[in-house]
């Protein structure tokens, strides 16, 4: 049998980060400690999270392990940026809306090639969100339902742009804030509020993106290819390997320290 070593603690919040998604709230780790080589975990979960069967449970982990190496991190770094967007939008909704943007971006871009990054962004919303639940109607209302379904894509494709564009790229590239009218929409529960200062204008609503990447990021893990055996515990114990040039020999096993190694 082979043995991984790998650090328990950044292992243990990846997981937790990845259950955040399932469970669609934050997670908080109050207790961590290592007993007989196992890792002991007491966590604290907000009060509005959803309720898992254990078989279905057992199902997403299963997906999970056999994911293929090739997108199993980027993955799990998605989930970690879905994680950190829950935990600075009460305080900082621009951020936490960048993050999310964050969670789908970095896997559109490791699973297509072509195009242009916002273009992949939005290829990979369109990819693995169904028709049917892009304005989420019983999560979040929606104004005109009388669009057919051109009309209805047309407008997705409007507030995705939006989302990249004047959410993601705004913030990033120029430092601004998250539109008031997306604030407006989150309370007022819509997908989002159009504007006509400089232009027309669809802010959309941060709460009703939060739901699309909840169900992306779900969608795209039961689209995965499955492969027959586990990557995870290999993957998670090669982050910890580095390759330095040593002052001298060093034997297989052998304790190196600073002074073993050119560190620059």
């Amino acid at each position: 049998m082979k043995e991984f070593l790998t650090n328990y603690f950044i292992d243990m919040y990846y997981v937790l980060h990845f259950v955040s998604l399932f469970f669609k709230t934050k997670i908080r780790a109050v207790e961590r400690k290592i007993e007989d080589n196992r890792l002991i975990l007491q966590f604290a979960m907000n009060k509005d999270f959803e309720i898992f069967e254990r078989s279905d449970f057992d199902k997403v982990f299963e997906r999970l392990l056999t994911m293929r190496k090739e997108i199993l991190m980027t993955y799990l770094n998605s989930c970690s940026a879905y994680h950190s967007a829950l935990i600075l939008a009460d305080g900082n909704q621009s951020v936490a809306f960048l993050l999310l943007v964050i969670a789908i971006e970095s896997l559109s871009n490791k699973y297509y090639s072509q195009s242009k990054y916002e273009e992949r962004f939005k290829r990979f919303m369109v990819d693995f969100l169904p028709e049917d639940r892009r304005f989420l109607s019983h999560e979040v209302r929606f104004v005109d339902k009388k669009l057919g379904k051109e009309e209805a894509n047309t407008l997705f494709r409007k507030l995705l742009k939006s989302v990249y564009g004047r959410v993601r790229s705004g913030f990033v590239h120029f430092g601004e804030t998250s539109p008031v009218a997306s604030m407006l929409a989150d309370r007022f529960q819509l997908a989002y509020i159009k504007t006509y200062k400089d232009g027309e204008k669809f802010n959309p609503s941060f709460l009703w993106f939060k739901r699309l990447v909840e169900e992306v990021l779900v969608n795209f893990l039961f689209s995965e290819e499955v492969k027959k055996h586990s990557d995870l515990y290999s993957l998670l114990s090669e982050r910890f390997i580095n390759r330095l040039k040593g002052r001298k020999a060093i034997k297989k096993g052998q304790l190196v320290t600073p002074e073993d190694v050119y560190l620059q």
